[in-house]
């Protein structure tokens, strides 16, 4: 039930992001000061395949959220940061797996184009270049 409401809602959605009007929508952003963690949003945008009898392309945009957190790091430090860095990666790639096990590409398949551990790895970036500026040392 979950999964059709997921195809139903988000057809439109879809058609928006092929069309690029979403582009900017999956942005990482820090999580409260006190979580001290970046959110990391893996989106994977499918068809899903029809029997040949079918009419139609069923579109999903499919997403998972983690985080990074930077807790244990002093981010004045450009190890720290590399650290960080390495920790938003690691978790885009943790997502995207995960969304391609929930989700085989023999039944869902990505929409050309769209690499869903790029996308989520440069998004996040962008807030923790943000992260690191704020805690560079004049």
């Amino acid at each position: 039930m979950q999964n059709r409401k997921i195809i139903a809602s988000t057809v439109f959605v879809a058609a928006l992001a092929s069309l690029g009007v979403l582009a900017g929508t999956a942005v990482a952003q820090p999580a409260s000061s006190s979580a001290e963690s970046v959110t990391v949003y893996a989106p994977y945008i499918t068809h899903q395949k029809m029997p040949p009898n079918a009419k139609g392309t069923v579109y999903s945009v499919l997403s998972l959220l983690g985080t990074a957190s930077y807790a244990d790091l002093d981010l004045s430090k450009p190890s720290d940061g590399a650290v960080l860095k390495q920790r938003v990666r690691d978790t885009a790639k943790t997502l995207c797996d995960q969304l391609k096990t929930k989700y085989p590409e023999t039944v869902y398949v990505p929409v050309s184009g769209g690499d869903c551990v790029k996308t989520a790895t440069k998004e996040s970036m962008e807030t923790v270049d943000l992260l690191l500026s704020a805690y560079a040392k004049p």
